[in-house]
């Protein structure tokens, strides 16, 4: 199985298709759900980096010896989504409570730039991806140097002052 995986990787431009796949997921999911479960989104991502980059308990689960380099990838980004997925539904039930309302196609696309870049920055930053695939230079220049990591970390922060605002 994986050496399937493996090859879709080793073929075309996958990180572009990636990133392509990853915002039009949220997208819709900004289109079929209102600001609250966007901004419940936008929390998990940064409970989940804060947790996944600091938490010192999961390391002996990510980093295992007997495991492929790959695998540990596998388990890492399936721990990542999960926490996310988990986050966002637990803030949603316990801070959010209602839907709120529905949001204008300019803040989804808002949204979408930011928890998008968000999420591919603090992907890309605490999995070392890297060892594995040759990721192509423009992806690494908008979403993993320096000042491109602070710019993800407060854009989200910016669109959430949009929201709050008013929908």
């Amino acid at each position: 199985m994986f050496t399937k995986v493996q090859a879709i990787f080793d073929s075309a431009p996958w990180d572009v298709v990636g990133l392509f796949g990853l915002h039009a997921a949220v997208f819709l999911y900004g289109l079929l759900n209102r600001r609250n479960h966007m901004l419940s989104l936008i929390f998990s991502l940064y409970f989940s980096q804060i947790i996944f980059e600091h938490f010192h308990v999961i390391r002996p689960f990510i980093q295992s010896e007997s495991a492929s380099m790959l695998e540990v990838f596998y388990f890492q980004t399936a721990l990542y989504l999960v926490m996310i997925a988990l986050f966002a539904t637990i803030i949603y039930k316990k801070a959010f409570g209602d839907g709120g309302t529905r949001l204008r196609f300019w803040k989804i696309l808002l949204l979408v730039a930011a928890i998008g870049g968000l999420a591919t920055s603090s992907f890309l930053r605490l999995i070392d991806i890297d060892k594995l695939y040759q990721i192509s230079p423009l992806v690494e220049k908008i979403f993993t140097g320096e000042n491109q990591i602070l710019l993800w970390l407060l854009l989200p922060i910016l669109a959430m002052l949009t929201l709050i605002r008013k929908a």
